[in-house]
């Protein structure tokens, strides 16, 4: 191994940066957002809770000005849910969450209620396959 193969402080720093998506309160990015985004940070998550989407107009802007000083891989997180707030569920999500799915252990609920929430979703035979493997008994093997 020589120094050439030693990472600098500065491409580590590099590194770690690219690889962080720190989030912020409100519909506005702050300064120190930018700075970062202007110095490699790779990403931001928004949260509906600290006020990052009050509309889909100001996620625009929002989204824009960011993107204008960096790069960022952008991504949004609904607590307690799917995303609908794009859609215009303003107030939170009118469907009941992954874990709320769950708790009713109801396979069929489960299967039947992405298509109805989301037609254009694509439904495909190898989903409701393993669906229905999770419920079934699993086949006997030997060894």
């Amino acid at each position: 191994m020589t120094t050439d193969d030693i990472a600098t402080t500065g491409e580590i720093t590099r590194l770690a940066r690219a690889a962080l998506s720190p989030s912020f309160p409100g519909a506005t990015a702050p300064g120190w957002l930018l700075d970062e985004l202007e110095r490699g940070l790779g990403g931001v998550t928004l949260f509906a809770l600290t006020g990052n989407v009050p509309s889909p107009e100001s996620l625009a802007a929002l989204t824009a000005r960011m993107r204008g000083a960096g790069a960022p891989l952008v991504s949004i997180d609904e607590e307690g849910g799917d995303v609908t707030r794009l859609g215009g569920h303003a107030t939170g999500s009118p469907y009941p969450g992954n874990a709320a799915l769950g708790a009713v252990d109801d396979p069929e609920l489960t299967a039947g209620s992405s298509g109805r929430w989301a037609p254009s979703w694509p439904r495909s035979a190898s989903t409701s396959t393993s669906r229905r493997r999770w419920t079934s008994t699993p086949p006997t093997t030997t060894r």
